[in-house]
């Protein structure tokens, strides 16, 4: 069956976004309205931000377009101290546009306070679940069904498993990280330079074309230091508590409890600015402001993401994300 045409997926599009704003509000979240021109950004390697520059008489000022709505919605957090959520924009550079991805793109993004990813994972499954629901009670003949069964037990799986199951990689400890850099050479899949770049072909070529089959996958345990902001896992601080969404190989979202030490994530920044450095890129400056918020937060605090186009792609099987958004 045929994706919807543009005006019922423009439609559809307004009946999801509606959709996710009423399953937060019920809990109880607080809508944030988070600002688009920030003065820092987070460090980190795989997202690249776009830089803007403000003319003030005479000088210039350096301001970025937020890669997602985290840091304003964590300095919300600490002022609310209460679970909140926006439904915002995001922007990356560096990125090559295609069917599946856009510059500027749209974000759900939420957070719980005193809880980690267990949660959000609870939160992640209701909330499609709500979704498909929603997109089940239209009586649109194109409406296509749904590629998986949302309502039945979704697939945990952690990535040292998955690793295992699909690309025979054993990934038991922190020492075989270095090691994913010779499979990589190995499978004749390039050259490596880091253990992070490794893990990435790996998990882009070997993983995550099985990922989400017939039912959503919750691709969990991430190793620590590829989200900077991730929280490591207390009983193995070599992973963090980080889990991804997957539907037909397709990731749809990324989550993790959160790093409320600023102590810590002032050394995760810099160590990941070094890396930067190193490549030949100039790392974004860390907005103090965000730094300031973890010193406010509650130790325990998780939050989750879902793309929104990419969401509405596999709710409306559309091939392409020009056909979801104008």
């Amino acid at each position: 069956m045929p994706a919807p045409d543009l005006p019922t997926a423009l439609r559809l599009r307004a009946l999801a976004l509606h959709t996710m704003r009423r399953f937060f509000r019920e809990r109880g979240f607080v809508e944030v309205d988070a600002p688009l021109l920030l003065p820092g950004a987070p460090v980190e390697s795989f997202v690249e931000v776009f830089p803007v520059t403000l003319h003030r008489q005479g000088r210039t000022e350096r301001r970025y377009l937020p890669p997602s709505p985290e840091a304003a919605l964590k300095r919300a957090l600490a002022v609310l101290q209460a679970d909140c959520f926006d439904l915002g924009h995001a922007f990356r550079d560096g990125e090559e546009e295609g069917h599946q991805h856009r510059a500027h793109f749209r974000m759900l993004e939420w957070y719980r306070v005193h809880a980690d990813y267990e949660a959000i994972m609870d939160d992640t499954v209701a909330l499609f679940r709500a979704l498909a629901e929603a997109f089940a009670g239209q009586t649109i003949a194109a409406l296509p069904p749904p590629p998986v069964d949302f309502f039945g037990p979704w697939e945990r799986l952690t990535v040292p498993e998955a690793l295992a199951r699909h690309a025979g990689v054993d990934l038991r400890g922190p020492g075989d990280l270095p090691r994913l850099m010779e499979a990589v050479h190995d499978r004749g899949l390039g050259r490596a330079e880091t253990w992070q770049d490794a893990f990435c072909v790996l998990l882009s070529v070997e993983v995550e074309p099985h990922l989400g089959r017939g039912r959503p996958t919750l691709l969990c345990d991430y190793p620590a230091g590829l989200a900077m902001q991730a929280r490591p896992k207390a009983t193995a601080p070599w992973l963090a508590e980080q889990f991804e969404v997957w539907v037909e190989g397709v990731e749809l979202g990324n989550s993790y409890s959160e790093i409320t030490d600023a102590d810590l994530q002032r050394r995760r920044f810099a160590e990941e600015a070094a890396r930067l450095r190193a490549s030949g890129r100039t790392p974004p400056t860390p907005d103090p402001a965000y730094l300031d918020a973890l010193t406010l937060l509650p130790d325990r605090c998780a939050g989750g993401s879902v793309g929104v186009d990419r969401t509405l792609m596999m709710l409306l099987r559309s091939t392409d994300i020009a056909g979801v958004r104008l």
